[in-house]
């Protein structure tokens, strides 16, 4: 895992659903499928559904309450980098990320 070269947070890729919360499961399962390559980026998921307990998160990325899912990716700054309203391959996110400077910086120091 890269922590043991940085101090930076994890980037993170944030699941919200307003509705069926059933599609925030089936997205991270899709993910579980990919923990190396999670691993080697640096990506936590977490997984939100609407609820008194999580509407300050929703309040807090700008969710809208008429979207049934929303995928963020967040970057080690803590800002948004990538925002969809259904849901994303791993090799997608994987791509988004490996495109980002800090992991360019990432990779060159890891050889």
């Amino acid at each position: 895992m890269l922590k043991a070269f940085t101090n930076e947070p994890p980037r993170k890729l944030l699941l919200f659903a307003t509705g069926n919360c059933a599609i925030l499961k089936q997205e991270a399962d899709s993910f579980a499928l990919f923990k190396s390559g999670l691993k080697e980026r640096d990506i936590i998921i977490e997984q939100f559904c609407f609820s008194d307990y999580t509407s300050k998160k929703f309040t807090t990325w700008r969710i809208p309450a008429d979207k049934a899912f929303i995928l963020l990716l967040v970057g080690r700054d803590g800002r948004e980098k990538f925002r969809s309203y259904k849901p994303v391959s791993a090799a997608a996110i994987f791509n988004i990320v490996d495109a980002m400077p800090m992991r360019i910086q990432e990779m060159k120091n890891k050889k």
